[in-house]
């Protein structure tokens, strides 16, 4: 599955990093907005003679900035650019972040994989 978020995210202008990984910036740039992402469950879907034939997801993807007028511009790319990969939003919530003085939309995505 990280290649298809990766392959996702091609492109993209913002650092995109999986949960637990280094964020990374470019050097000159401000570290203002990233995304972050991980796997929240992982289950057969569809079985027929004993033989899983589709897998389902769940992810969060959640979009950080520094700017609170940037944070739904940011989440609405990154909601586009999963559902261009075949992701299928959930739902999200805005939070600002005390610790990290953050805002914060946390996105819930599904993704159905065919396994043959």
């Amino acid at each position: 599955m990280r290649d298809v978020i990766t392959n996702a995210f091609e492109g993209f202008e913002i650092s995109v990093t999986q949960f637990h990984g280094p964020v990374q910036t470019r050097p000159g740039e401000e570290f203002n907005q990233y995304v972050v992402w991980h796997q929240i469950n992982r289950r057969g879907e569809t079985y027929a003679d004993g033989e899983e034939l589709n897998r389902f997801h769940s992810f969060q993807f959640d979009a950080y900035t520094s700017n609170a007028n940037e944070l739904d511009e940011l989440a609405n790319q990154v909601i586009a650019l999963l559902k261009d990969a075949e992701f299928i939003w959930n739902f999200d919530h805005e939070v600002y972040d005390d610790d990290t003085k953050m805002y914060r939309k946390i996105m819930r995505f599904y993704y159905y994989k065919e396994l043959n």
